[in-house]
């Protein structure tokens, strides 16, 4: 092998980390869906948060997934991670996605137009009503 030994994975980590608000952003080298990510070898790359996690605090535990505390995908700070399982990390997301809300993604007045909570097996699903309403029309007329 040629050249100096690559640095840890966690080491290039943390390097294109900046500490914005108690969380450790990573702000390039991103995958698509917002998550970090750090190379390990020349075709396989490894989660940045799940790197940090099993670096700082311990190995991930089977059938756990890692829930961002911070609600930042980019986020790699470890004490802002909580291993939980599928179902309660969805859950969590929802929460937090509908906590407070006022509108819907499409500027409905939620207190106007209300909203439907459905149950999708496990996970409880909530839906502007005016929305429902509309994409039900929608798919009447079709």
């Amino acid at each position: 092998m040629k050249g100096p030994k690559p640095r840890p994975a966690i080491d290039r980590l943390l390097a294109k980390a900046v500490e914005e608000d108690g969380c450790w952003l990573v702000k390039s080298g991103l995958a698509p869906n917002g998550y970090s990510q750090v190379s390990v070898g020349s075709a396989r790359k490894l989660i940045g948060h799940r790197v940090a996690y099993e670096f700082f605090i311990s190995d991930i535990p089977p059938g756990l997934e890692i829930d961002h505390i911070c609600l930042r995908r980019n986020c790699v700070n470890p004490w802002h991670m909580d291993p939980v399982t599928h179902a309660e990390n969805m859950r969590r997301q929802h929460e937090a996605l509908w906590h407070g809300r006022k509108t819907c993604a499409r500027g409905h007045q939620l207190a106007d137009a209300g909203v439907i909570t459905k149950q999708s097996g496990a996970l409880t699903v909530r839906i502007c009503a005016a929305c429902y309403r509309e994409n039900n029309r929608k798919d009447r007329a079709a």
